[in-house]
């Protein structure tokens, strides 16, 4: 069984999720690799932390936990660190630069274990969201709600992620465009928890569960979605009318291309998050 007011903050960056799931009334695991990052987050929860409502975890998401990893630190954007060096490479090409240093692995379902099963898994671990979805393999709980960043950078990477929360046993998907987040507002009643202000501008995932709106989708539809998501990333990457100089929609086209698709189908080209559900959490809300 799951712990309905416990949510796992998997990436917690500076604590602006964890903020947000804690105004609604959760108790919060905030895990993040970036051991400043983590003592950022422990003072500002110093009070939540000392009524047991908030634990911060330091490590990196791995297949096992009790070893060490290379963690690459953006010094310019703490939302860009990552274990990956696909990503270090393409965000150099931005102009941004790294540090890199040692790290403690961890394994989120063994945190589970003594922690409990979540109601809400919240993962965005640049290049690494995949692992923390690995780890919950063969265990008899899982969390009802789910998200990760989807990858953009490799289709089949993508479409693994869907099929492997598929297997885990997630029905229900759905899409949230962050270069959308401007736009949301949390629902007052809440549907999740108490009802809390949602700051678009903070560095968060945003809403979940049945606060998210949109259409939930099946494992089939998803697939269709993603691909979709993906062609329009590749093209707005690669193509000379919609990149200029490895710029990512840098062209006049790209940026009329995406104001219509803002204004109009409220989908403009950006990054996503992909949630998902179970039976049970369904029925949990209801």
């Amino acid at each position: 069984m799951f712990v309905d007011d416990l949510i796992f903050d998997v990436g917690c960056n500076n604590g602006d999720d964890t903020d947000f799931y804690l105004r609604k009334g959760f108790r919060v695991v905030a895990i993040d690799a970036d051991r400043q990052l983590c003592d950022q987050v422990s003072k500002r929860f110093a009070d939540e932390i000392a009524l047991a409502r908030c634990t911060v975890v330091w490590g990196a998401v791995a297949d096992r936990g009790g070893e060490s990893v290379e963690f690459h630190i953006c010094n310019e954007l703490s939302d860009w660190n990552t274990v990956d060096p696909y990503f270090v490479e393409r965000n150099k090409k931005a102009g941004k630069t790294y540090r890199t240093v040692s790290v403690p692995t961890i394994n989120v379902a063994d945190i589970m274990e003594t922690q409990g099963t979540p109601y809400y898994l919240k993962i965005d671990v640049e290049g690494a969201d995949a692992v923390p979805l690995k780890n919950l393999q063969g265990r008899a709980s899982i969390p009802p709600n789910v998200s990760i960043e989807i990858a953009l950078s490799d289709l089949s990477s993508g479409l693994e992620q869907i099929r492997l929360m598929k297997d885990l046993g997630y029905t229900q998907f759905n899409f949230f465009n962050q270069g959308m987040r401007r736009m949301v507002k949390a629902p007052n009643p809440a549907r999740e928890g108490k009802y809390a202000v949602f700051d678009a501008q903070a560095i968060t995932t945003g809403l979940f569960g049945e606060e998210l709106g949109g259409r939930w989708l099946t494992a089939s539809e998803a697939e269709k979605r993603f691909t979709g998501i993906f062609k329009r990333h590749a093209l707005f990457r690669d193509h000379k009318l919609y990149s200029k100089d490895g710029k990512f929609g840098g062209t006049l086209i790209s940026k009329i291309h995406n104001r219509l698709r803002r204004h109009l189908l409220g989908d403009p080209v950006a990054w996503y998050e992909l949630h998902a559900r179970t039976g049970e959490a369904r029925r949990s809300a209801t």
